[in-house]
C-alpha cells in the first residue's frame, strides 16, 4: 500500500467517522428510538426489533474502536520518516483484521457475509478480529435493520395517533351522550372496543397493523359520532337539519390533526419545506367559540325553545355550516401541501431503488459511479433532506448509470 493509497484510506475511513457519529446522535434523539430501547415491543414489532436493538450502545463503542484505529495510523504518519519507513505497519492497521471485539458484542443474527469478514483471536475464543472494512460492515448490519425498524413505527405512529387523539375527543362525547340518555348505541360501543384495541397495539406492536386500520377507526368513530348525534337530535325533538353536525366535527378534527402532523413533519425532514401551510389549533373546532361550541349552542336552544321561529335556526345552522365548509377547504388544502414534501422524497427514494436495481444487475459497476448513489441514498435516508440535491444526485447517478450501460 502505497502513500496516496493510505491517504485515501484515511480521509475514506474519517469521513465514516464522522457519517456514523451524526447518524447516532440523530438516533439516539429520536423519539421514537428511545421509545422502542426502553421497552420490549411484542408480536411482529419485537421480532424485527428485539433481535437488534439490544446491541445499539454497541454502535458507539464500535464508532469508537475505528475512530481508536485511525488515531493509531495518524500517530504512526506523523512520525514516519525518510529513514523511518512505516507504511507497512500503517497498511496492517488499514487493511488487516487488527480490530478485537468482544464476541458477547456481536449480534447472533447477521449476514454470513458479514461474520466471514470477522477472525477468531488466537488463544482466546472469547475476541474476535476484524479489519476497518470489516467493522464498517458489522456497524452497517446492526444500524440498519434498528433506522429502518424505527422509520416504520414512526410512519405508523405518526398516521395513527392524530387518528386516535381525535377519536379519544369524539367518543368521549358520544358516551357522555349515551350515558346521559341511558341508551347504549350499538355504533359507539363497537367503536370505543376498537379504538381500545388499536390504542393497546399502537403501545406494544405497531408494526402487527394493517394500512387499514386508521381509515376504519376513522369510519367507525365518524360512525359513532353520527349515532350519538341523531340520539341526542331525536332526544330533544330538533330539526332534522341539524343532523350530521357531530360527524363534520369528527371529520374535521382528524383533517386537522392530520394536516397538523404532516407540518411538523415535513418542517422537520425537508429542506427547504416550500408551500407549507400552518394549521390552525384544536381551539378552531373545540374551543370556547369553536365550531362545536356554536352546533351544542344551536341545538340546546333549538331543544330548549319549542315556540322558537325555525327560520332563525336555519339562519344560523347555514351560517354554521359555511363556516364548517370553509375550513374543511382551508385544511384540505393545508393537508396536500404539507404532506407533499414527504411524497417527493418517497417518489425520490422510489427512483433510487430502481435506478440501484439496475446498477446491481449490471455487474462491475464503476466506484464513482456507485459513489453518486451512495450520496443520493445518503441524502435521502438523512434528516433533514434537500430535495434539490437529492433530485441532482439521483439525474447524475442515472445519466453515469445509461452512459455505463451503453458501453457495456
Amino acid at each position: 500500500m502505497n502513500t496516496a493509497e493510505i491517504e485515501q484510506r484515511r480521509t475514506y475511513y474519517r469521513s465514516v467517522v464522522t457519517q456514523w457519529s451524526d447518524n447516532l446522535y440523530e438516533l439516539d434523539e429520536h423519539p421514537t428510538y428511545r421509545l422502542l430501547a426502553a421497552g420490549e415491543m411484542s408480536g411482529a414489532t419485537g421480532k424485527q426489533t428485539n433481535q437488534f436493538i439490544e446491541y445499539a450502545p454497541q454502535l458507539w463503542a464500535w464508532l469508537g474502536d475505528l475512530r481508536d484505529q485511525l488515531d493509531s495510523v495518524d500517530q504512526l504518519v506523523a512520525d514516519r520518516s525518510v529513514f523511518n519507513n512505516t507504511n507497512q505497519d500503517i497498511a496492517l492497521l488499514l487493511g488487516a483484521h487488527s480490530i478485537a471485539l468482544p464476541a458477547s458484542s456481536i449480534p447472533r443474527v447477521l449476514p454470513s457475509s458479514v461474520r466471514d469478514q470477522m477472525e477468531q483471536s488466537p488463544g482466546d475464543h472469547r475476541t474476535l478480529l476484524v479489519s476497518c472494512d470489516g467493522l464498517i460492515e458489522l456497524f452497517r448490519a446492526v444500524y440498519e435493520p434498528i433506522r429502518d425498524v424505527v422509520a416504520r413505527v414512526d410512519a405508523v405512529w405518526r398516521d395513527l395517533r392524530p387518528r386516535i387523539d381525535a377519536a379519544n375527543v369524539t367518543l368521549d362525547r358520544a358516551n357522555g351522550v349515551s350515558q346521559r340518555l341511558s341508551f347504549r348505541l350499538p355504533e359507539v360501543m363497537r367503536a370505543t372496543q376498537r379504538l381500545e384495541a388499536v390504542k393497546a397495539s399502537v403501545a406494544d406492536d405497531p408494526l402487527s397493523l394493517s394500512s387499514r386500520v386508521g381509515p376504519d377507526l376513522d369510519e367507525l368513530v365518524a360512525a359513532a359520532a353520527a349515532a350519538a348525534g341523531k340520539l341526542e337530535r331525536d332526544h330533544g325533538s330538533l330539526d332534522s337539519d341539524l343532523q350530521g353536525t357531530d360527524r363534520i366535527l369528527a371529520d374535521l378534527r382528524v383533517l386537522r390533526a392530520r394536516a397538523a402532523a404532516a407540518y411538523s413533519e415535513a418542517d422537520a425532514k425537508v429542506i427547504p419545506p416550500k408551500g407549507l401551510i400552518k394549521v390552525p389549533g384544536t381551539s378552531v373546532i373545540d374551543g370556547q367559540n369553536g365550531l362545536a361550541h356554536r352546533a351544542a349552542q344551536i341545538v340546546g336552544e333549538a331543544a330548549a325553545s319549542g315556540s322558537r321561529q325555525w327560520q332563525e335556526a336555519r339562519r344560523e345552522l347555514d351560517a354554521w355550516h359555511h363556516s364548517a365548509t370553509r375550513l374543511r377547504e382551508q385544511l384540505t388544502k393545508a393537508l396536500e401541501q404539507n404532506t407533499a414534501p414527504i411524497h417527493q422524497r418517497n417518489e425520490l427514494r422510489g427512483r433510487l431503488q430502481a435506478y440501484r436495481v439496475k446498477a446491481d444487475m449490471s455487474g462491475g459497476l464503476p466506484s464513482d459511479i456507485a459513489a453518486l448513489g451512495q450520496l443520493a441514498h445518503d441524502e435521502l435516508y438523512t434528516s433533514p433532506t434537500d430535495l434539490g440535491r437529492a433530485l441532482e444526485l439521483i439525474d447524475k447517478f442515472a445519466a453515469q448509470l445509461a452512459i455505463y450501460g451503453g458501453e457495456s
